[in-house]
């Protein structure tokens, strides 16, 4: 959640995670489940359809060096496959 200075202003809060704190701690109890908030179905149909360039994409974040590894991968998996 982006911080916005009116949560300074109406709940006192001074960054984002104290935000998030208020926010949970002021939830009343209802019938209401979290599912209501968050389309988890959706999220993870969203995630699978990205989830293998996700994953290339990982593979270069541990790679000593990316620049040899970068264009290879780049054209095997996302250049060809258009």
């Amino acid at each position: 959640m982006k911080y916005s200075s009116i949560f300074s202003d109406i709940i006192d809060c001074g960054n984002s995670e104290q935000v998030f704190d208020y926010l949970i701690q002021t939830l009343k109890e209802s019938i209401v489940k979290w599912n209501y908030f968050i389309n988890w179905e959706k999220v993870n149909d969203n995630f699978r359809d990205i989830e293998i360039s996700l994953n290339l994409l990982n593979y270069l974040g541990f790679a000593e060096k990316v620049s040899p590894k970068f264009m290879p991968l780049l054209t095997k998996n996302f250049l060809t496959n258009q």
